[in-house]
C-alpha cells in the first residue's frame, strides 16, 4: 500500500516557508479583501513558480556550456561544483524580476502582498538555482516549492473562513456607525468653539489684543477665554481629523463590502446609497470647521 511521505520530509529545508507565506497571506483580513488577495497571491506564486524554472533551466544550460569536455555534472546539490557562468545568470534573474516586482508595487498598490510572496519565490529559486546540475533536478525542486507555497496560502484560507469569519459587510456597517458618531461629535464640538468665540463686544481694542499671548497687559480673564478657545479648537480639530481617516477607510472598505455575498436585506446599491447619503451630510459638516481651523479663523 502506498504512503504518502511526511510534510517534514517531502520539503525538507523548505518547510519553513509555509508559516511565513501562511502569515504573509494575511488570514486575519474580512473576507472580500482576504478573497482578493488570496487570487492575487495564486497567480503570482504560479507566474513565479514558471519564472523560477526558466531561471534555473537557463542556469543549468550555462553550466553545460560552459563546462570542460571530460567533467560531467553531479546527482546531488551538495557534490556540485561552483560554476561561476550559472550564479551571473541566476544573478541577473534575480535582479531583474526584484526590480519589476517593486515597479509593478509603485504602480499597482493592490500587488502589495502578492509581490512580497512572489518576491520570496524568486528569491529562494535563485538561492538554489546555482546547486541546480540538471533540467530534472531543477523541475523537482520547483514542484516542492511550488507545492509549500500552496499549500500555505490553503492554510490561510482555511483559517479566515473558519477561524477569523470576518465579513467585509460587517466592518463597513462598523466603519459607517463610527463614522456617525463622529459627525454628532463633530457638530457639538462645532458650536461649543462658535460659543467659546462669543463675546460682549466683538470690536473692541481688548478683544483685539488678548488674542495675542505676547501681550503682558492682557487681562487674566482674557487669556482663560483663550485657552478655553484653545482647547474647543483642538478637540474639534482631533475629531475632524479622525472623521476624516475613518471616511477614507469606509470609502476603500465600502468595494470589498459591495462584492461580498452575505444573507440580507441590503444589495450593493444600497450599500452605494448608504455612502452617498453619509458623504452628503460629511462634506459640508467637515467643510466648516476645516474653514474654521485652517482658514484662520484662531
Amino acid at each position: 500500500m502506498y504512503q504518502s511521505p511526511a510534510v517534514s520530509t517531502y520539503y525538507a529545508t523548505l518547510g519553513y516557508l509555509i508559516p511565513i507565506i501562511t502569515v504573509l497571506a494575511l488570514p486575519i483580513l474580512p473576507r472580500g479583501s482576504f478573497m482578493i488577495n488570496l487570487m492575487l497571491s495564486t497567480v503570482a506564486v504560479c507566474v513565479g513558480s514558471a519564472i523560477g524554472m526558466l531561471m534555473m533551466w537557463s542556469g543549468v544550460k550555462a553550466r553545460e556550456n560552459t563546462m570542460s569536455g571530460g567533467s560531467r555534472p553531479t546527482a546531488t546539490l551538495t557534490g556540485a561544483p561552483y560554476n561561476a557562468s550559472q550564479s551571473a545568470v541566476c544573478a541577473v534573474w534575480l535582479f531583474v524580476n526584484i526590480w519589476l516586482g517593486n515597479v509593478v508595487r509603485a504602480k499597482l498598490p493592490t500587488f502589495n502582498l502578492p509581490v512580497i510572496i512572489f518576491s520570496i519565490l524568486i528569491n529562494v529559486a535563485a538561492t538554489y538555482g546555482p546547486w541546480m546540475t540538471s533540467t530534472q533536478e531543477a523541475e523537482y525542486f520547483i514542484k516542492q516549492l511550488l507545492s509549500a507555497m500552496l499549500l500555505a496560502l490553503a492554510l490561510a484560507l482555511g483559517a479566515n473562513l473558519l477561524v477569523f469569519p470576518v465579513s467585509s459587510r460587517l466592518v463597513a456597517f462598523k466603519e459607517l456607525a463610527g463614522c456617525i458618531g463622529l459627525l454628532r461629535k463633530t457638530v457639538q464640538l462645532q458650536k461649543a468653539y462658535l460659543v467659546r468665540l462669543e463675546s460682549d463686544d466683538m470690536f473692541a481694542v481688548a478683544t483685539r489684543t488678548d488674542t495675542n499671548p505676547g501681550f503682558p497687559d492682557a487681562d487674566p480673564a482674557s487669556r482663560t477665554n483663550l485657552t478655553k478657545e484653545a482647547k474647543a479648537a483642538k478637540a474639534l480639530k482631533e475629531t475632524v481629523d479622525a472623521l476624516s481617516a475613518l471616511a477614507g477607510k469606509l470609502n476603500a472598505d465600502l468595494s470589498f463590502a459591495k462584492r461580498d455575498v452575505a444573507w440580507g436585506k441590503l444589495d450593493a446599491k444600497d450599500l452605494g446609497d448608504l455612502f452617498k447619503y453619509f458623504r452628503g451630510v460629511y462634506v459640508p459638516t467637515y467643510t466648516v470647521p476645516s474653514a474654521l481651523i485652517y482658514g484662520g479663523c484662531f
